[in-house]
């Protein structure tokens, strides 16, 4: 396997310091891309959220443009023998040169992109769904961000495994509904999108901003709030997205729900095809 690592393209691994702070401390951050029809879907939402998150980590922006990236991209697929779906990792973590125990005064970082096949971005009709029991989110300067460390998102993900769920959904310190294991969560009730608000420390996602655009370029409502689990009973519709796809929930804890209705399957639509 290839990938691109500092400026270099390099096959099969990468040797870190001992001192690596991605590897110690987790200092870093990272984007998730999916890659279809020739191009990066929402390319260019991915290089913002990434800038976001180094500007709050106090770590210099690598020089690397959409178009700078794309190239990239294409030509990793091609030395990787990928033509179809791809999934694209684009991590960014501190360099350490200027450490002083968990701290460091550097602010230069390394940078690799790496890709493997993937599935098409798919819907899936899911029933199995629980709350997490194993971790609270609460908002922090990094919260919104996909860091490196994800023990929260791991220890989410190995609780569902071992409830034999399908999705967990998880909540704040206040009891309120924040995310899904790996994805946004939304609800639909009376025509109206909602969501969880970003202080409940759930992560902006890239869909989470595609469906507020789509919303309002329909005239649909869509709001972020901070609600606690009993609103998903009065709701028409609930569901999970990512980059990768959409699960629709047919029931929570014997609260069942439509898989089905006009303004679903206009979000289903434009999940699964991005413009």
């Amino acid at each position: 396997m290839y990938a691109y690592y500092n400026g270099a393209f390099i096959s099969g691994s990468v040797t870190l310091s001992l001192t690596d702070r991605g590897l110690l401390f987790g200092d870093g951050v990272f984007e998730t891309m999916i890659y279809q029809n020739g191009k990066i879907n929402y390319l260019d939402d991915h290089l913002i959220r990434l800038t976001r998150a180094l500007d709050v980590l106090n770590i210099d922006k690598p020089n690397l443009s959409a178009s700078k990236l794309s190239a990239i991209a294409i030509e990793l697929l091609q030395k990787n023998s990928i033509i179809e779906t791809a999934r694209f990792k684009l991590v960014a973590w501190r360099k350490s040169k200027k450490q002083f125990g968990y701290g460091s005064s550097d602010r230069d970082c390394n940078l690799m992109l790496s890709v493997q096949r993937c599935d098409p971005i798919d819907l899936k009709i899911v029933s199995e769904i629980g709350y997490a029991q194993s971790i609270r989110n609460y908002l922090l300067p990094h919260s919104n961000f996909k860091t490196i460390s994800s023990l929260s998102y791991i220890m989410a993900a190995n609780e569902c495994a071992s409830l034999q769920k399908e999705e967990l959904i998880i909540l704040d310190t206040e009891g309120h509904l924040s995310e899904c294991t790996a994805s946004n969560l939304f609800w639909i009730e009376d025509g109206i999108l909602f969501t969880p608000a970003l202080t409940t420390g759930c992560v902006n996602g890239i869909m989470r901003k595609q469906l507020s655009k789509y919303c309002f370029e329909i005239d649909v409502s869509f709001k972020e709030v901070e609600e606690k689990p009993k609103v998903l009973k009065q709701a028409d519709h609930v569901f999970c997205v990512n980059i990768a796809g959409i699960n629709v929930f047919n029931e929570i804890e014997s609260n069942h729900y439509s898989t089905k209705s006009d303004l679903l399957d206009k979000i289903i639509e434009t999940t699964l095809d991005p413009r």
